[in-house]
Order: C-alpha cells, then structure tokens, then sequence
C-alpha cells in the first residue's frame, strides 16, 4: 500500500533539487539576456532554451510532491516587501 505522503527528509532533499532548478533557470535566463544584448542571438536561443527546460525539471518536481500531498516550500522564495 503506497503511504500517504513522502517522509520528510526526501521532500526536503526534493525541494534542495527544487531550488537548484530555480538557480539553474536564473543563471541561463541571465546569460541569454547578456548574449542577446551584445548581438549573440544564436547563444541567446540556445541558453533561452537551457532555462526552459530548467523550468520543466522543476515543474516535475513540484507536481511529483504535489501528488504525493506535500506542499512545496521552496527555500529559495523571499516575500516581496511592501
């Protein structure tokens, strides 16, 4: 019988991964930006794509915690001030 949600210590290693994903699309998000801005655009096409597929990783990552009842907590979020 499956459980009815993951143990603890591997939603917290899944979310760590999470938050790797995050970086990974920031980084290659930013680096598209600066090819793009210089004339690059075959690099800015190629890292624009490297940071969508980052994005998909995280999404299956959040919908594979999600399935199993946790609700992500990435560690990463800052609440915006106001």
């Amino acid at each position: 019988m499956k459980p009815s949600k993951l143990n603890e210590k591997i939603c917290k290693l899944i979310e760590a991964r999470l938050a790797d994903e995050y970086k990974a699309f920031y980084t290659y998000q930013a680096i598209a930006n600066y090819c793009k801005g210089v004339g690059y655009e075959k690099a800015s096409d190629f890292f624009t794509n490297e940071s969508n597929d980052e994005l998909v990783h995280a999404r299956k990552l959040m919908t594979f915690l999600t399935d199993w009842n946790d609700i992500t907590r990435y560690a990463g979020y800052r609440k915006a001030e106001t």
